[in-house]
């Protein structure tokens, strides 16, 4: 009878030792994984979310300086009597200013640079609002563009990501792109 126990208990132990050390390995990878996936996801939302704010910062500016440049003292109720002449310097200044007031209040200037705000007349009734953003990566895009610099130029020095946001607008108060 002894010898039975103790050939059912080595079989046990064995199964639970692989068990313990199967967790533990399991453990040891799938915390440091997730925790990455989760700083990825954090990474990508604050990217997102400051394109999201930089794009409506800029066409609040477009429409500004849309509706701004058609402006004239003989404007009547319901938009009858613009002129055709853009007032270009009065909205250039407009538009910069609400740019700046829609970027000051999001309070976005610790997370990029923008660089090159310049707005542009396509059209006597449109405007376009032009800015450079660039975005210093911080965690996973920090650690992702690190490695690729490091193997392609042997340096740590992490690159900005650059996109430029450039909205339309219209006379009616509409953002065209």
């Amino acid at each position: 009878m002894a010898i039975r126990f103790r050939s059912l208990r080595n079989p046990i132990n064995r199964r639970m030792r692989g068990d313990l050390e199967d967790t533990v390995l399991y453990v040891m990878f799938s915390i440091p994984i997730a925790l990455i996936t989760i700083w990825f996801g954090v990474n990508t939302f604050t990217m997102l979310q400051t394109h999201a704010i930089v794009y409506d910062a800029a066409k609040a500016a477009a429409v500004s300086a849309a509706t701004q440049a058609q402006y004239s003292t003989a404007t009547a109720t319901n938009g009858a009597g613009f002129t055709t002449q853009v007032n270009t310097n009065a909205a250039t200044a407009i538009a910069n200013q609400v740019f700046a007031d829609e970027v000051q209040k999001a309070g976005i200037e610790n997370v990029v640079q923008l660089q090159n705000a310049t707005i542009t007349y396509p059209t006597p009734a449109t405007a376009q609002y032009t800015v450079t953003v660039a975005y210093l990566p911080s965690g996973t895009y920090a650690a992702i563009s690190a490695m690729s610099h490091l193997f392609a130029q042997g340096s740590l020095t992490p690159t900005p990501v650059m996109w430029t946001e450039s909205p339309t607008a219209n006379i009616q108060y509409q953002a065209t792109s």
